[in-house]
This record gives structure tokens, sequence and C-alpha cells, in this order.
């Protein structure tokens, strides 16, 4: 399949390499297709500020998706092709229900244009690809971003998970590869690339190790935010003290293992903090009294 500037997008055979369906009906130039993952549509992204779903086995548009105030770059059908996600001019991402028709999330945060989008294996997160040179991921319960990708000097033009859902890959001028879920290290403080916000080794470099004890009520407004990444962040601020210093507290232990409980409860990446757990729990019982 094929979008095209005609405002059309084409259906190849690519054993005989002809065209055997033109589908027509979008204003202005077709910037991305995709087809569902049983086959029997295609979705289309339109310069006209429209997504289409198209029958294959009639050739109609069977849905227009409206919403966007800018062209739609990019489309992708999840997993199980009961929702379509689309990034846009107009800055955003938006998922679509298709049983519906109507938009059930839009995720803001990019300055510039969004240019890709796709679903993570598991349809828990979304990645985008922005022309403001980074890369986001989005927690999908929440709206809210978990995490923000930066490194790349020119646009992220394409984004794609692997098949664990543990990788992104961002195209730009260069390619990269991030790790999502990198294996946690207390020896070296627990350094983890995947927080959003301050991460670790900001915590510290800002002297911010006491801030959840200054006042009473900290800690606890720290885990009302949600903020899961954040929250985490300041986990492996005790975890690292667990590990590295001496003598080691009890109460260290103790915050660490509450805020990755905080984290495990979100429901975002279960299995990740509950591994943090265990390797809390680890360290703790080869150091602590």
């Amino acid at each position: 399949a094929t979008g095209s500037g005609d405002s059309t997008a084409i259906i190849w055979d690519l054993a005989s390499g002809k065209s055997v369906i033109t589908l027509e009906g979008h204003r202005a130039g077709v910037e991305s297709v995709c087809f569902s993952p049983d086959g029997k549509h295609l979705a289309t992204g339109s310069e006209d500020k429209t997504a289409r779903i198209w029958d294959l086995a009639s050739g109609k548009s069977a849905l227009t998706l409206e919403g966007h105030r800018g062209g739609v770059t990019g489309v992708i059908f999840s997993p199980d092709g009961n929702r379509l996600a689309t990034s846009s001019w107009d800055n955003t991402a938006r998922i679509w229900d298709l049983a519906s028709g109507k938009s059930t999330l839009r995720l803001e945060g990019h300055s510039q244009f969004v240019r890709s989008v796709i679903f993570s294996p598991d349809s828990k997160r979304l990645a985008t690809g922005s022309e403001d040179h980074t890369a986001r991921i989005w927690d999908l319960a929440s709206g809210k971003v978990a995490l923000t990708l930066e490194g790349h000097r020119d646009f992220v033009s394409s984004v794609c998970f692997s098949p664990d859902g543990k990788r992104l890959a961002t195209g730009s001028g260069d390619t990269k590869i991030w790790d999502l879920a990198p294996p946690i290290d207390f020896g070296v403080g627990g350094l983890d690339k995947r927080l959003a916000g301050l991460m670790l080794t900001q915590l510290s470099e800002y002297g911010l190790e006491n801030l959840l004890d200054q006042q009473p009520g900290n800690e606890d407004s720290l885990v009302a935010t949600g903020n899961t990444w954040q929250i985490a962040a300041f986990g492996d601020l005790y975890a690292a003290k667990i590990a590295t210093t001496f003598p080691v507290k009890k109460s260290d232990y103790e915050r660490a293992r509450r805020l990755y409980e905080a984290c495990l409860r979100s429901g975002i990446e279960e299995q990740y903090f509950q591994q943090k757990i265990e390797d809390l729990d680890a360290v703790w019982k080869a150091r602590g009294e």
C-alpha cells in the first residue's frame, strides 16, 4: 500500500507489480498508510486533517476520523485492531476507538509536528517521534508522558518497538536504539536511563537526597502525583544509599520499597517494578541488619 500527493492510496499486487485497488476520497495528499492486523482494512492519514479506514473488499471508505487541526502524518493500528493511533502537524497524537469512530485520548506535549507513532506490543504504551528532535513514550492508561528520549539533532521521522517492547528504535538523521528496560546495578547506584523528569544522578547532583524528609507528607505528595517514573527515580535514590553507604539505614530500605510498591500499583511495567523490589530485598538482605 502506498499514499500519494494526488490524494489517493493504492494497493499493489507484489507478484505482478500492478495496482489492484485505488482508494479515492481524501481531499489532499495521503501522508501515511497502514494495514489492519487482519489485512482486511487499510488506514490512511492525509494532509486534509483526517484519517480514514478503508474496507479493502469493496475499496470504499468505511470510517472517517476527524478531530486533528493539522495534517495527519502517521497512522497505526493497535495489535488487536480495535484502535487506531494518529500523529499530526498539530503537535499531538490521538487514540481512536474504531467501533465508535471517536477520539478517546489526545496526547499533548511535543512542541512541534508529531511525525510518527506506534503502539507497544502489549498496547499499554504509545511511542511518538517529533520534529522537536525527541521521541516520547506515553502511558495510555493515564495519558501522560512516561519517558522523553533526547539526543537526536534532527526531527524524529520514525519510531518502532522491538517485539518484546523492551527497546525502541528511532529514525532521524541518525538511528538510535533505546534500552527501555536496562538491567539494575545497585553496585553503581542503580542508574536507570528510562526515567522521565529528574533522574537518580540529577537528584544527587542537585542535593535533593533529603527532599522527602524536609516536610511531613512529602513522600505522600510525591506518590499522589502519579508520575510513576519520577517516583521510581526517588526509589532508586534510596536503593542506591543501601547499596553504597554504611551503616545501612532500615528507613532507607523501607522508603525505597514503599516507592517501588507505589510504582507497582500504577500498573505500568509491573514485571519491571516487581524485579526492582526483589533486587532491593536481595541487597537489603546482604547488607542490612
